[in-house]
């Protein structure tokens, strides 16, 4: 049987509740709208306005590098719950002017009363001076001008906005990478070092320090504020702690990293950069980055990395043969 663990299956169940949750929220608000407009075409202008803010949002966390997580989706149905609101409130007074209930607001040209006629501005020949429009009262002309030419095509306009705002969620959507929390870079780095098997504690200690002191020279010695680390398994006396830090035999060895704060070092491109020295300094051994912050730790549900797939069965050989065809298909 083969298992997978970690964080991929609460992150699963949490892009599928989001996805589902937002489908519900947007159905219920349109039936709420279509009881209080009592119109099923107004409440689908208002609708209409959520495309174009999840089209939004999925592009500003493709252009900033952000990952689709709890804190962005809360923003996501934030920005709808706004947009919706708004919409609700153009969608309103639009429909009061064109049915004429609207209250009229006071025009542009003021007429006053006055006892001196000199006060009056003139011009030449003693007639009355007309101002020109202001910035604002042009703008809005400009748009209204605008908007005869566009409302002619409306509904192919529709048809294009809709296709756009959908395409881009489709696309740019599933580019974005996923995780339940965002990641932070707390300038800590955790490492799992697996000699191998039979390998006496002695020399696991020494790939220990020769792994912290590759560490260091890709770092800097000074960037680095504090090393703490395992090597071999805890003493019999201690069984207790194997609950909290578990190795697998003298061969295995665990140690945390800690960076100085304010050290131009960025953990990703780290374990990146650590990943290609490893394989060329110690290939004989077995390297793999664990989670090091309290949140990623929880989160992990003790799954020693993010994503872990567990082979089990009753033949070791059979275990082990698939388990290199599941190695070889995730490494392509």
């Amino acid at each position: 049987s083969v298992a997978v663990r970690g964080q991929t299956v609460p992150l699963q169940e949490l892009l599928g509740g989001f996805q589902s949750g937002l489908l519900v929220a947007i159905v219920v608000i349109f039936l709420m709208l279509a009881a209080n407009f009592q119109s099923v075409r107004l409440s689908l202008a208002v609708i209409s306005t959520v495309p174009a803010v999840l089209a939004g949002v999925v592009l500003m966390l493709w252009l900033t590098r952000t990952t689709l997580n709890i804190q962005s989706a809360m923003g996501a149905i934030m920005a709808v719950g706004v947009a919706v609101a708004n919409a609700i409130l153009l969608v309103t007074f639009a429909e009061r002017a064109r049915v004429g209930q609207a209250s009229r607001l006071p025009s542009e040209r003021f007429s006053a009363t006055v006892d001196d006629p000199s006060a009056v501005p003139t011009g030449a020949g003693g007639t009355p001076a007309l101002h020109s429009p202001g910035f604002f009262t042009s703008l809005q002309n400009s748009h209204a001008r605008l908007l005869r030419s566009v409302i002619a095509a409306r509904w192919l306009l529709v048809i294009v906005y809709l296709v756009a705002s959908l395409g881009i969620v489709w696309i740019v959507g599933r580019k974005l990478g996923t995780e339940i929390f965002p990641t932070v870079d707390s300038g800590q780095l955790a490492l799992r070092l697996r000699a191998p098997t039979g390998t006496r504690i002695e020399n696991s200690e020494q790939v220990a320090l020769k792994a912290l002191d590759l560490i260091k020279r890709e770092v800097g010695a000074d960037n680095v504020a504090l090393s703490i680390g395992l090597v071999g398994v805890h003493a019999p006396s201690y069984p207790v702690n194997l609950i909290h830090l578990w190795n697998g035999g003298p061969e295995e060895s665990y140690f945390q990293v800690q960076i100085k704060p304010g050290a131009p070092v960025k953990i990703p491109a780290l374990k990146e950069k650590l990943r290609a020295v490893f394989a060329a300094e110690l290939p004989d051994v077995r390297v793999s980055f664990e989670p090091s912050d309290i949140v990623s730790r929880v989160m992990s549900f003790g799954s020693p990395t993010p994503i872990e797939v567990a082979v089990s069965g009753p033949i070791l050989a059979v275990n082990k043969e698939h388990a290199d065809k599941i190695y070889a298909k995730l490494k392509e």
